[in-house]
């Protein structure tokens, strides 16, 4: 249920993938978790331990500088994170090459 409205109120495209990144709350450890889909705005994670609704996570990213995003909603283990600062569409083709 919370994939369809989701998705009525999304901007941009999502890329499904099946990969890991480095995600990590501001202050606290580096975990790796599972990354399911990626956009130029955001990514759909597999969380480790639990955040909050707004909370600001890091996101690393294969050869890419850190994106700070916010969590926007969560459901169980998993939550989509909003980028403070979009993606290049480019720099996502290539983000996107490293995991798949």
């Amino acid at each position: 249920m919370i994939d369809e409205l989701l998705l009525d109120r999304r901007q941009c495209a999502r890329i499904t993938v099946a990969s890991a990144i480095t995600l990590r709350p501001i202050g606290g450890f580096n975990h790796h978790v599972r990354v399911d889909d990626v956009s130029t705005d955001g990514c759909r994670v597999e969380l480790i331990e639990e955040v909050e609704l707004g909370e600001p996570l890091i996101t690393r990213f294969p050869e890419l500088e850190p994106l700070v995003g916010s969590v926007r909603w969560k459901a169980g283990a998993t939550a989509g994170l909003q980028f403070t600062r979009a993606m290049h569409p480019a720099v996502l083709d290539h983000v996107v090459t490293r995991l798949i």
